[in-house]
């Protein structure tokens, strides 16, 4: 049976578009085209691997952890504010109330409004309480 979430990461990486930089090596080439409009025929992960082997390739960069954000929260990088945490009124600021860290996390982005920013900040907010 599949993992979803490795399906997803599967799909997501073979419609990535490779980034103008990429240096193929072992004497792999790539010219785009003169005609046509570069854009179009830039190369994306299935350039790469197929289905399969991008799944192998995932299966294994995940194969030594069952969960990665766990790892990360793990001893050996310090111990991490552990809340609660709660929103300032204007939804800018997400901050814990456990001052291991004294932690604030400062919210920005493209939102509609202020009232669709302070929702993102408490679903955070939410997401960060949850034990």
């Amino acid at each position: 049976m599949s993992n979803p979430k490795i399906e997803n990461m599967v799909t997501k990486f073979l419609c990535w578009k490779l980034p103008k930089e990429f240096a193929p090596d072992c004497g792999i080439e790539f010219t785009p085209p003169e005609t046509g409009s570069p854009e179009h025929f830039w190369p994306v992960g299935t350039n790469l691997f197929t289905a399969d082997q991008a799944r192998e390739m995932i299966e294994h960069m995940l194969s030594d952890s069952d969960n990665v954000v766990e790892d990360m929260l793990s001893p050996e990088y310090g111990e991490h504010d552990k809340g609660p945490w709660s929103v300032t009124p204007d939804g800018m600021i997400i901050e814990s109330a456990d001052f291991t860290h004294d932690v604030q996390l400062k919210v920005t982005g493209d939102f509609a409004d202020s009232a669709q920013r302070k929702c993102y900040s408490a679903n955070i907010a939410k997401l960060l309480n949850q034990k």
